[in-house]
């Protein structure tokens, strides 16, 4: 299967059938992709692992298509351990990504130390049509992430189920929300990441409204009909805390 698109095919319909290489070139270009390693670290050695790679990124990855950044999994099955996310980037970025020489070794030397397992590679490709960003969010450090199971078979309904999601929470106009495709079955039911802003732990205290909106929105019974649409489209969710580590 086309690696351009794993999960829902759309893409991969798009190259068998062909546009001309410029509306080839115009799609890849639309797309933001990035890239997460999970890393499990020594334990005892947190603060030392956190500080060099913020020194790898800085001399590194700065910025564009190769920067990165560090996040510390707070709840959740993987609670403890990090994970490392570059980007935004696209596949063709990878033939030019830094390797060899001077990079490698500075991971090696002064990463790698700390790191007692590195865990699954993966390639996340955002749902432009999913996601938005909320006035006023910007700069968030804290997200919550919903990793989704989708049932085989069932990737449209579950689309169109969460679109009539996404439209209330982005009338609310409070919180960011992102929503991505994973690139490449692991067989591990994360074919879906919704990241959510956050800006601390007291947004769970929030009193939550979504029910009242989605029905005032939809109509009344379409909350429970959302339900039926969503539950019959997936085999469940995992949720994590995540917190960006800065300096």
């Amino acid at each position: 299967m086309n690696t351009r698109n794993m999960l829902t095919g759309m893409l991969l319909l798009v190259f068998l059938f062909s546009y001309d290489l410029s509306n080839a070139q115009e799609e890849k270009e639309k797309y933001v992709m990035y890239t997460t390693i999970a890393i499990k670290v020594v334990k005892g050695k947190e603060k030392e692992f956190e500080k060099a790679v913020l020194a790898h990124n800085k001399q590194f990855h700065p910025e564009g298509t190769y920067q990165a950044f560090l996040r510390a999994i707070l709840t959740g099955p993987k609670a403890g351990s990090y994970t490392w996310i570059t980007g935004p980037n696209t596949f063709s970025d990878f033939d030019s990504a830094p390797g060899e020489g001077a990079h490698n070794d500075d991971w090696t030397n002064n990463v790698d130390q700390y790191v007692k397992h590195y865990g699954t590679v993966e390639h996340w490709k955002r749902n432009k049509e999913l996601s938005f960003t909320a006035e006023g969010t910007e700069g968030q450090t804290m997200s919550q992430v919903w990793f989704i199971d989708v049932k085989n078979g069932k990737n449209e309904q579950f689309k169109k189920a969460l679109a009539t999601a996404i439209k209330v929470t982005k009338k609310q106009g409070t919180d960011t929300v992102h929503t991505y495709n994973s690139q490449f079955s692991g067989g591990d039911g994360r074919d879906v990441a919704m990241v959510f802003g956050m800006e601390g732990w007291s947004s769970f205290d929030d009193d939550d409204t979504f029910y009242k909106d989605y029905e005032a929105m939809h109509g009344e019974g379409s909350f429970q009909k959302f339900l039926q649409e969503w539950t019959g489209a997936t085999n469940g969710m995992v949720q994590v805390v995540t917190q960006l580590v800065t300096e």
